[in-house]
């Protein structure tokens, strides 16, 4: 169905998700009911696989074996759509082993399997060249700055920082976008979320430990599989020229995850939960193959067994079901506050809300602090007495997440506009710390250095903008301007 709905998106042009609207920076790709159409592609690459192995493999009535061939068909076409480049290589590895596999395995295949790949050769040939943007995403892969751009090594290399930095551990769970502002790449000036490859996230997120225990677990399934192959697919003559299902499944879901794991060396699918909970499942009954190899897999569990993992159950879901809830809880507040375009006294409580619901989060403090200081500012009598309740908000951001620039920047705008040029650098250089390659912090710093009258440090300030991104640095390079004006009237004799 997801492949359907991204062939019907494509053709219909559409620039929405079910009843969203898409990001413009996806135009002209197919997502299905994902924003991103790398997503999908992960997930077709994963399941995919499986429909080929019943079409070819299984023991099942030819009218069966249509329909699977038919779906895995439709999952191709989307696929092709999403233009995903990184889609695009795992599933013609995976097609490539499968149909490999069916012509060495299977002598009666063998011509079926021939005239496939001449299909998808021609009709790949035929997408390539009559669609504009498929071409684009292929010649665009490794040109930086423009929308079709493949380049990942602005979020690679930081990656690689953090983990050389903290080699056994990494720099935290789930930290990396975090983190990501100290290491930042000047080429990605925007949150990046996540390294765009499961390895070095790990790496950058676990440090060796953590990625020894998550390449052992996939050696372990490896290994079962590998140790279990022949007894579920006896070649022919056997289970072979009979059909099996259990032989189709095996096939299908080692390729899909093999292309998965191919997959994840260019995105963070794994992150998705949609996206590991199907591979988890997978996973989990592909090693369960295991079992048709010796009876030593088999295993009853006694009644002191089961009652230990009762309660092991019982105690985990006593702690997750609270927690999650109150998460749920706190994401629908913080989708409600997402819909206001301006500061209203509603937005600031339903913030305040999810603040009280989730007290350790900094970034719903910062949103209330910065919002708050705007508003300020911005806005009318009614908000001037809210600047102080901004910066006490900004403070505890800046406590909850001491490695975010943000609050510091925010805080260095609010003394700006009162006034206070000492609090204010105090503020903007700590956020230039923090982020040493953010344009933003460096221009704002140079501002401030401005505003105190010390020109040649502003002037440093601007020019490393200008450098970093010389094709939008209008705003610095005015103010270099005015800073060389500045220098050389102190220059003239007798200037003060």
């Amino acid at each position: 169905m997801l492949g359907i709905y991204a062939l019907g998106q494509f053709l219909g042009e559409s620039d929405s998700v079910l009843w969203l609207s898409r990001p413009a920076q996806y135009v002209k790709r197919a997502g299905a009911t994902f924003v991103n159409p790398n997503h999908l592609a992960a997930l077709l690459v994963l399941l995919m696989p499986l429909s080929l192995g019943q079409a070819f493999l299984a023991r099942s009535k030819p009218a069966v074996r249509v329909v699977h061939g038919y779906a895995a068909l439709m999952m191709l076409g989307g696929l092709a759509v999403s233009m995903s480049r990184g889609g695009w290589l795992a599933g013609g590895l995976v097609i490539a082993a499968f149909l490999g596999w069916v012509a060495g395995r299977r002598r009666q295949l063998r011509l079926p399997a021939a005239i496939l790949v001449g299909a998808l050769g021609i009709a790949s040939a035929v997408f390539m060249v009559f669609n504009a943007k498929a071409k684009l995403r292929v010649e665009g892969i490794g040109t930086e700055g423009v929308p079709d751009s493949g380049n990942r090594l602005p979020l690679w290399r930081p990656a690689l920082a953090m983990w050389r930095d903290h080699p056994w551990t990494g720099v935290g769970p789930g930290h990396y976008d975090v983190r990501y502002p100290q290491y930042r790449d000047v080429a990605m000036q925007l949150s990046p979320g996540h390294a765009h490859n499961e390895y070095l996230n790990t790496l950058a997120d676990y440090g060796l430990a953590g990625f020894g225990l998550a390449m052992a677990s996939v050696l372990a399934m490896g290994a079962s599989v590998w140790f279990s192959r022949k007894y579920v697919e006896r070649g022919t003559g056997d289970l072979g020229d009979k059909g099996s299902n259990r032989a189709a499944f095996f096939m299908g879901a080692t390729l899909g995850l093999a292309g998965l794991a191919v997959h994840s060396a260019g995105e963070f699918a794994l992150h998705v939960p949609a996206l590991g909970l199907v591979a988890m499942v997978m996973a989990g009954q592909l090693a369960s193959m295991a079992r048709f190899a010796s009876d030593r897999w088999w295993f009853t569990p006694g009644i002191v067994t089961r009652l230990a993992i009762t309660v092991g159950l019982l105690l985990g879901m006593a702690w997750l079901l609270p927690t999650a809830w109150n998460r749920l809880r706190e994401a629908r507040v913080l989708a409600s506050a997402r819909q206001f375009d301006h500061v209203t006294e509603e937005l600031i409580n339903l913030l305040r809300v999810a603040a009280r619901l989730s007290p350790g989060n900094p970034r719903t403090a910062f949103e209330i602090g910065d919002n708050l200081r705007r508003a300020s500012r911005f806005s009318g009598a009614e908000w001037s007495g809210k600047a102080d309740e901004a910066l006490e908000w900004l403070g505890k951001a800046a406590r909850l997440n001491p490695h975010d620039p943000g609050p510091h920047m925010s805080l260095a705008e609010a003394w700006l506009w009162r006034g206070d040029l000492d609090k204010a650098m105090a503020s903007s250089a700590m956020a230039t710390q923090l982020g040493p390659g953010f344009i933003a912090a460096a221009e704002l710093h140079g501002t401030i250095l401005f505003r105190r009258g010390d020109y040649a440090g502003a002037r440093v300030q601007f020019q490393r903008s200008v450098e970093w991104h010389p094709w939008a640095a209008h705003y610095a390079r005015a103010y270099i301007a005015a800073c060389d004006k500045a220098l050389a009237q102190a220059a003239k004799p007798g200037a003060p």
